[in-house]
């Protein structure tokens, strides 16, 4: 049985598009999911969308200006906002 690293996840298509949007700019809209209790039946979930230039820094930022607070053993795990989550929609060209 072979073991896998904790940070080896699988990247969803939507998350792959955010990945290629973001690359090039400089500051970010990252998605910051923060659970506490147990894994499998979490009792408090959230997501907190902020502007930041990099994983660290949004998590450092929900930290500080979340409210409520969330519980003392709150998990925290930032990623790329997606382009669903921003409110993009795909629009197919028609020629005329």
């Amino acid at each position: 049985m072979s073991v896998l690293p904790e940070n080896l996840r699988l990247i969803l298509p939507d998350e792959s598009d955010a990945i290629a949007y973001w690359a090039g700019r400089e500051w970010k809209k990252w998605a910051v999911h923060i659970v506490a209790g147990p894994t499998r039946r979490p009792t408090y979930k959230k997501t907190a969308y902020v502007r930041a230039r990099t994983r660290e820094s949004a998590i450092a930022v929900v930290r500080r200006d979340i409210l409520p607070p969330p519980p003392r053993s709150a998990r925290f795990d930032a990623r790329l906002a997606g382009p669903h989550e921003l409110g993009c929609i795909r629009v197919v060209a028609s020629s005329c």
